[in-house]
């Protein structure tokens, strides 16, 4: 079982890769060197922008917040980030509680 500290881990170097390509995505008459197309770059920016996302509110929920806390827009989850949040939260919890209601 994974700990809040590898998720803290995941977080970081999934944004440090995000930097990285928003900057190979900025256009392509750039004269630097490119290690990704910018096309290549603009869709993993953009695919890993709501994995982040559920990261982000999965911390928070494991921190005790609501996403109205943690989102300034507060926008909610539909049924599959809902189902991802919940994988992700019971993956990365310490403690887990089962209750028979």
């Amino acid at each position: 079982m994974a700990t809040i500290i590898e998720l803290k881990a995941k977080i970081k170097d999934l944004s440090s890769n995000q930097r990285y390509l928003k900057d190979q995505s900025k256009s392509k008459f750039n004269k630097f060197e490119r290690k990704v197309s910018y096309l290549e770059a603009q869709y993993y920016h953009r695919t890993r922008r709501a994995e982040l996302r559920l990261l982000y509110i999965t911390l928070g929920l494991l921190r005790g917040k609501t996403l109205k806390e943690m989102e300034e827009i507060y926008s909610p989850l539909d049924h599959y980030d809902n189902l991802k949040v919940t994988k992700l939260h019971f993956e990365y919890s310490e403690e887990v509680v089962y209750t028979n209601k």
